[in-house]
């Protein structure tokens, strides 16, 4: 099934469109609305999967998916796609590039810096233009944020353009299992988080890192393994959800306890998706680093004074692949400049220790989430989804130490919540959906205030 084919399914209108990148990529899009309910005063919203998903994760949950959550609340959702995901045909024609084909080897030649770089920009600009809208609210998992934390560095004009950027399981900082990979003592991490210390992971981790040339003759010179995407298409929805399950339950330590099981097939109908082998290369290479990189031996990704948006973090407390410990506590933002494995240690340090919540002080003093000094960004502000129980952070978030500088208007922790469940969680509508609603309402309003 299609996009389109489950908008409909469900009483909501779908249009594709495409977008072209500076390079020549033409990336589909679908344009999804309420019949009834669509607000032209509101924002568009852009959602943007993560690695190895298409935009159809976000239409698989039923009527609680969040694509259709979105816009029975009035907005314009538009589902958008990386270079390489979906064919768009015009005039006739079935293609992923205005010249290149997916044969050519250039064709494959990607990375997050390059989606950063090339498709977040395209993908802004064609929203906006589509819409006819001065700002857009950003909604990614995983690689969708981090494409677009990378993206606001390499482009930071495009602030201007962003009413909130909401980053679902935030991919910058990597978590715990990133730790087990590159060498890390975790004393504090669980046990599933132990096991996979010498597991598959660390191994897949290893080869790409240490041997690239082994890594592209088992994975693919191009495309990773392309076979999959055959038997996604040929074998029955099944058959292909068992295999794929097991086989991202053996890699990551994934599970589906808060998944819908009969909603599994439907899942798996858009993961995987083709990605190019350099581009999981250099996650794997980031994941043995412990941080993003802004390039392929760089340092991690400076955010400050380049997101100046509101942004909102929400992440899961069984989330073992990536963390959010950098963005709010000085250790785990010092350990960054440690190395890998000091920094994987911290993490889990942090992860222990529970999420705070409410503004951190500075200089003794309470400071509300959107104040700010001499322009300076504010702290971050820490909803903990555990108890509700207010204590204070252990220090601000900006100065010489913070690395990833940026203005946290939400900083949200579900501690069951594993990395897919924030697009699969049965639960998800009634715990998560709600509380991003508030964070565009919220940000809408303010945007309302200063225009």
């Amino acid at each position: 099934m299609r996009v389109a084919d489950y908008a409909r399914h469900h009483g909501f209108e779908c249009t594709p469109s495409f977008a072209h990148t500076d390079d020549g990529f033409v990336l589909a899009i679908d344009r999804i609305t309420h019949p009834t309910r669509y607000d032209a005063s509101k924002p568009p919203i852009v959602l943007m999967h993560g690695l190895f998903q298409g935009s159809g994760v976000f239409v698989t949950s039923g009527p609680h998916s969040l694509a259709f959550f979105l816009a029975e609340h009035g907005f314009a959702v538009y589902l958008a796609n990386n270079r390489c995901d979906r064919a768009v045909t015009t005039f006739g024609k079935t293609s992923h590039h205005t010249l290149r084909s997916r044969r050519d080897p250039t064709f494959w030649d990607w990375t997050l810096s390059t989606l950063a770089k090339h498709d977040f920009p395209a993908i802004v600009a064609h929203v906006l233009a589509n819409a006819k809208a001065e700002k857009l609210v950003w909604i990614g998992h995983s690689q969708g944020n981090a494409q677009a934390f990378l993206g606001l560095h390499y482009h930071p004009h495009l602030n201007a353009h962003l009413v909130a950027l909401i980053a679902l399981a935030p991919a910058l900082f990597m978590g715990p299992l990133a730790g087990h990979a590159g060498s890390a003592t975790c004393p504090h991490a669980t046990a599933a988080a132990r096991a996979a210390r010498e597991g598959p992971f660390a191994h897949l981790v290893h080869l790409a890192t240490n041997r690239p040339d082994t890594f592209a003759t088992v994975f693919g010179p191009a495309s990773v393994v392309p076979v999959m995407h055959h038997a996604q298409r040929l074998l029955p929805a099944p058959v292909f959800t068992a295999l794929a399950y097991r086989m991202f339950k053996y890699l990551f330590g994934w599970t589906d306890r808060h998944w819908a099981h009969d909603r599994k097939p439907h899942y798996f109908q858009f993961t995987p998706r083709p990605v190019s082998t350099r581009s999981l290369a250099e996650w794997l290479g980031n994941v043995k680093a412990g941080y993003v990189r802004v390039m392929a031996a760089g340092g991690p990704v400076d955010l400050d004074g380049k997101v100046t948006c509101p942004t909102a973090l929400f992440s899961g407390g069984r989330d073992f692949l990536v963390t959010t410990a950098p963005f709010r506590d000085a250790k785990a933002r010092r350990a960054m400049r440690y190395g890998a494995a000091a920094a994987a240690a911290a993490a889990c340090a942090v992860g222990e220790e529970g999420i705070r919540r409410g503004p951190p002080r500075v200089g003794g003093a309470r400071h509300a989430p959107h104040d700010s000094a001499c322009g300076v960004p504010s702290p971050v502000a820490a909803a903990d989804a555990k108890d509700g129980a207010e204590s204070d952070a252990d220090s601000a978030v900006n100065g010489d130490d913070h690395v990833g500088g940026f203005r946290a208007v939400r900083d949200v922790t579900l501690p069951e919540y594993e990395h897919m469940d924030f697009l699969w969680a049965k639960d998800a509508h009634m715990r998560l959906w709600p509380e991003m609603l508030r964070v565009i309402d919220e940000a809408w309003a303010a945007e309302g205030r200063r225009g």
